[in-house]
């Protein structure tokens, strides 16, 4: 008896192909096969630009910044010694022009917040880009010179190379020694890395002749 033929070897004219009008069985299948799912690539874990950072930081600092601002601005008195005895009796005469001058402290400092904020977020043109490069610039340097000279000045003090002045007060003077002044200093420098954050993302490419 023959062996049978094995397809595979058959000529390629003999070999039989499927009949393309017969019905697909797997057209009738209860449970269709599950495509395998394919993994996409985001940017979920991408590193963060400090700039970025340095933004949100300095919208955090600055909104902290603010609460006191409006604690003592509404009436508020705990705390205000901090800052030095003439900030304790103001919020202690409740007078209203007072009152109303750290409220306004509390504002600018909000706005300063998204200030940072719109550093950080150049695809959005909220601003024109000279007015928002204006604002950053000037409130870096203004925070950075108060902070660094308020600074400055109390680590001398501290060390004994300035001498104390008469009305000294050793309460106020070591809160702006280690939270008021380093804090103005700190938010200075941060938000000084997001505006040079948003001049580097919105710069204008250089057009060769």
């Amino acid at each position: 008896m023959a062996d049978r033929a094995d397809p595979a070897d058959l000529p390629p004219h003999t070999q039989s192909s499927p009949d393309p009008s017969a019905p697909d069985p797997s057209a009738n299948d209860p449970k269709p096969r599950k495509q395998p799912r394919r993994h996409r690539r985001t940017d979920r874990h991408a590193p963060v630009d400090p700039g970025v950072l340095a933004g949100r930081a300095a919208c955090a600092a600055a909104w902290l910044f603010a609460l006191p601002s409006f604690y003592w601005g509404f009436g508020g008195h705990v705390g205000a010694d901090t800052v030095g005895t003439w900030a304790a009796r103001l919020t202690w005469a409740d007078d209203p022009l007072a009152m109303t001058t750290i409220l306004v402290t509390g504002v600018l400092k909000v706005a300063a917040g998204f200030l940072a904020l719109a550093l950080i977020h150049p695809e959005r043109r909220s601003l024109p880009r000279r007015l928002l490069l204006t604002a950053g610039r000037g409130a870096t340097a203004l925070l950075v010179l108060y902070g660094g000279i308020q600074f400055g000045t109390a680590l001398l003090i501290e060390i004994g190379v300035l001498d104390r002045p008469d009305d000294f007060d050793a309460h106020a003077f070591h809160w702006h020694l280690y939270l008021w002044s380093p804090w103005f200093l700190i938010w200075g420098v941060l938000l000084g890395r997001a505006t040079a954050y948003y001049r580097g993302h919105t710069a204008r490419p250089a057009t060769t002749t």
